[in-house]
């Protein structure tokens, strides 16, 4: 759902290990102000990361070590369909087996992301992204 509460983080520039809305943030930051204000203690779930040139999230593995808190005792959900609002979602945009992108679930096929470019936006489950989900992770603790 979108509400003022998500509202506020769409339009935020990008800027690597930003950490406010005012200076920019990256991925990552995003969403741990995203989900630090849903009522988890995302901040303490994600240490801190390294950026490897390309991208900050480059293996499934990496990240799920990172986030295995924040979603502990939660559902991995393998299909669009079976999404649910706050659900961390993952998207692979090169093709290859590994994690490219992360963003939070809205519901009704849409969910907040931050591009590597530009600034961060609610975008739909569309064709595109359709063939670039990979899987989706409840998060257990969001008001």
């Amino acid at each position: 759902m979108i509400n003022d509460r998500v509202q506020k983080y769409v339009g935020v520039k990008y800027k690597l290990k930003g950490e406010t809305l005012e200076e920019g943030m990256d991925c990552v930051t995003l969403l741990i102000a995203y989900y630090r204000e849903l009522g988890t203690q995302a901040q303490e779930q994600f240490p801190d990361y390294e950026f490897d040139g390309h991208f900050i999230l480059t293996t499934a593995r990496k990240f799920n070590d990172e986030i295995a808190k924040l979603t502990a005792g939660g559902h991995r959900r393998d299909r669009i369909e079976d999404l649910k609002e706050n659900d961390l979602i993952f998207f692979s945009i090169s093709g290859k087996d590994r994690i490219e992108l992360a963003a939070a679930y809205l519901g009704d096929n849409k969910f907040l992301y931050m591009p590597h470019v530009g600034k961060s936006c609610i975008s739909s489950l569309s064709d595109y992204w359709t063939g670039k989900f990979r899987y989706g992770l409840e998060v257990v603790g969001c008001l």
